[in-house]
């Protein structure tokens, strides 16, 4: 027998009001079982599928009045898990993450509502709204937002520290004002168009420049190169001669009127790692995907999303 959107809604208030609305595994199952039993039906379900979001907003007021007492809430399209781990890699905290609210599996008592801003601090201290206790953060470390259009978390460094750094897993397209690690130095980027149609990049090496070193800045012209590598091999374009580099570090690719950074070296046909890997500070924001790897001060953070 076929299933329409009247008997899904139905089904729907059935469970909220029995207080059995998982919404993110109770909304799938039943997309997929209305799917499994009909049809002829399906493409106008799809069709009505603004009906169906302010039946969720009603479905919403529904469990309010079913639940005054309960602080819970519902119908956020992404959860979020970040497993915190320290400098010996030891599971320090497991921080749940929803569009309305953060909490942590090991401090039930630990939650924290998102509010209005949609944005909450994370440090070492209590001027941060979560306290993580690592002294190797600044009292405000990093934030977490959420944007309402695309519904997605963002991580922003504060630039107060030794900064939160995202582990690159795949290229990104060199922008202004970007600031890479490879664990020994840090490389400021700034992109510029020529008047002959070129793109240069800058690339600063910070901690070089700092200790007086040669070589921390160079330009790199899209007329003079297509590939360029930097790594502690004498093969590469910049040479950088410090054990813990690897032979190749990171690959610098000018496609489609774009610099690219890849981690190790990169080509089509092959592609390897570094050892140490290749991070990005998020100081821009930076949407958080599933399996990503932060590092913030001296803690690592892997992040899961169902």
């Amino acid at each position: 027998m076929g299933c329409n959107i009247s008997s899904y809604k139905k089904q729907c208030e059935y469970n909220i009001s029995n207080n059995l609305y998982d919404t993110k595994r109770r909304e799938s199952i039943l997309i997929k079982d209305f799917e499994n039993k009909t049809t002829n039906n399906t493409k106008e379900f799809i069709k009505n599928i603004e009906k169906f979001e302010n039946f969720k907003k009603k479905a919403i007021e529904l469990y309010s009045n079913y639940n005054k007492n309960s602080n819970e809430e519902y119908f956020s399209d992404e959860c979020i898990k970040l497993k915190i781990f320290n400098f010996s890699n030891i599971l320090i905290d497991e921080i749940e993450i929803t569009e309305n609210y953060i909490k942590s599996a090991y401090n039930t008592n630990n939650k924290i509502k998102f509010g209005k801003n949609k944005k909450i601090s994370f440090g070492s201290n209590n001027l941060s709204d979560y306290i993580i206790n690592d002294n190797s953060l600044s009292p405000i470390q990093f934030y977490i937002y959420y944007k309402e259009n695309n519904r997605k978390f963002y991580i922003l460094d504060n630039l107060s520290g030794t900064g939160t750094f995202v582990k690159i897993n795949k290229g990104i397209i060199l922008m202004p004002n970007m600031i890479i690690s490879f664990l020994v130095d840090l490389i400021y980027f700034d992109v510029n168009k020529l008047s002959t149609g070129d793109i240069e990049i800058k690339l600063n090496f910070l901690y070089k420049k700092k200790n007086n070193q040669p070589n921390s800045n160079i330009i790199i012209n899209s007329k003079d190169y297509s590939i360029f590598t930097i790594g502690r091999s004498k093969l590469c374009n910049y040479i950088y001669d410090e054990e813990t580099v690897s032979k190749i570090q990171c690959t610098i690719i000018f496609k489609d009127k774009n610099w690219i950074l890849y981690d190790g070296y990169y080509s089509i046909s092959q592609n390897k790692n570094s050892t140490n890997g290749i991070w990005l500070l998020t100081k821009n924001g930076v949407l958080i995907e599933n399996q990503m790897i932060f590092k913030s001060g001296n803690l690592k953070i892997l992040s899961n999303i169902y």
